[in-house]
């Protein structure tokens, strides 16, 4: 098989169902994701991919064969980043935080956001600091 056996990649593009796209679209865009494409392209959208960083979100409102009709997930979805503190100093104005960021006993300095969908997104970055707290 090559060099690299590995058969999945590190990459996961989560498709999410959306309350509102164009509610979607302003609040990622607050924080500087930009709309790659949207469908259709001549009508009023349905579905769309925002992008900043080579992060890539997916949005829709369309009624999916056994998916949701209404925005759901029960965990939260975690975003490797290069730099924790820079990213929520960008943010912090502009967006709530969930939880921190801190170090968390499982070495991650992360902090968390909630969409405007009910989604919960966290933002970490791997480090050898000690936890702002200690572990339960």
């Amino acid at each position: 098989m090559g060099e690299d056996s590995r058969l999945l990649g590190p990459v996961v593009i989560p498709s999410l169902r959306a309350c509102s796209l164009a509610e979607t679209i302003a609040f990622y865009g607050q924080l500087g994701f930009q709309v790659h494409s949207m469908l259709p392209c001549e009508a009023e959208a349905r579905w769309c991919e925002l992008v900043r960083d080579g992060l890539r979100l997916h949005f829709h409102v369309v009624n999916l064969r056994g998916q949701s009709a209404t925005p759901a997930l029960s965990g939260t979805l975690y975003v490797n980043v290069n730099d924790v503190r820079a990213l929520a100093g960008e943010w912090g104005s502009l967006v709530s935080f969930i939880w921190g960021p801190a170090v968390m006993p499982y070495g991650w300095r992360e902090f968390a956001i909630r969409d405007p969908n009910g989604y919960t997104i966290g933002f970490f970055e791997e480090t050898p600091d000690p936890p702002d707290c200690p572990a339960a």
